[in-house]
């Protein structure tokens, strides 16, 4: 049996991810990077700009925003509210 979750690794680091996905694990497996990482710049140079910043991840998906900002902001919150990405979202974290 092909397991529905796979490891990738990442530029966020070790992350896990729905190897069905046809979008954000794509672009992981290609370029280890999120489909949206001007994104991720973007916001790491604001959060820069703020001293002690607070980041919370709404709709957090697998967490790549979460993994790439955690360095920066002193606190990041992700939520995500479909169980089965949100386990991934923990396992990724934990690794």
């Amino acid at each position: 049996m092909i397991p529905f979750t796979i490891q990738i690794p990442t530029m966020y680091g070790l992350m896990l991810a729905n190897r069905h996905d046809i979008n954000q694990t794509n672009a992981l497996l290609k370029t280890g990077a999120a489909i949206d990482h001007n994104t991720i710049i973007l916001l790491s140079d604001v959060l820069r700009l703020i001293k002690d910043p607070v980041f919370l991840d709404v709709g957090s998906n697998i967490g790549t925003h979460s993994m790439a900002l955690r360095g920066i902001a002193k606190e990041v919150h992700s939520f995500e509210a479909q169980r089965i990405i949100y386990n991934m979202l923990v396992g990724s974290i934990a690794l």
